[in-house]
């Protein structure tokens, strides 16, 4: 699964890159699954699935049948789709950029998130991720719900509330 744009920050065509390899070696049945904007559908493979237009509910209905999140973007402001792809317990490889280093900052070991430094090791890792299966262990279920419950909690309207009264107390003891 890949949510983004062919081409740009997104750099989709590195995760049709990696599926192709999977198709040409070890996995012929490799699938990949597109969300992305319309007027890019054109620029994917013919085996590739795109999609658009879809409702957040639909994207984590596609999100729940895949086996691994695919996020070679050269720069994710906060990783949004990272913790997306953990909220549905899915390994995730990556590109090595601010937010999904955060992303990775925040969890355990056993955070099933991988991040790669360029193409040629993003490529190698989807393939060593496939290898294993599309289940995760205990470790790494732990480690994604405890993640994904932590964002939530820091992205909470409580969590808000309470920011935005320490500002103001702060603004009126200066």
């Amino acid at each position: 699964m890949f949510i983004g744009s062919f081409r740009g920050r997104k750099q989709g065509w590195i995760a049709q890159a990696a599926v192709e390899r999977l198709r040409l070696s070890t996995h012929p049945e490799s699938r990949l699954v597109v969300i992305g904007p319309s007027e890019d559908a054109g620029e994917w493979a013919p085996w590739v699935e795109h999609c658009s237009g879809l409702t957040d509910a639909e994207v984590l209905g596609r999100l729940s049948e895949a086996w691994l999140l695919l996020s070679p973007s050269a720069y994710e402001g906060f990783g949004i789709p990272v913790v997306e792809g953990l909220q549905s317990y899915l390994p995730v490889v990556a590109m090595d950029n601010p937010g999904s280093r955060y992303v990775r900052s925040q969890g355990t070991s056993d955070l099933p998130l991988w991040l790669e430094p360029n193409q040629p090791t993003f490529v190698e890792r989807v393939e060593g991720v496939v290898s294993q299966g599309p289940y995760l262990n205990p470790a790494q279920t732990a480690a994604a719900t405890s993640l994904v419950e932590q964002f939530a909690a820091l992205g909470s309207p409580e969590m808000i509330l309470r920011l935005y009264r320490s500002l103001l107390e702060a603004s009126h003891n200066d």
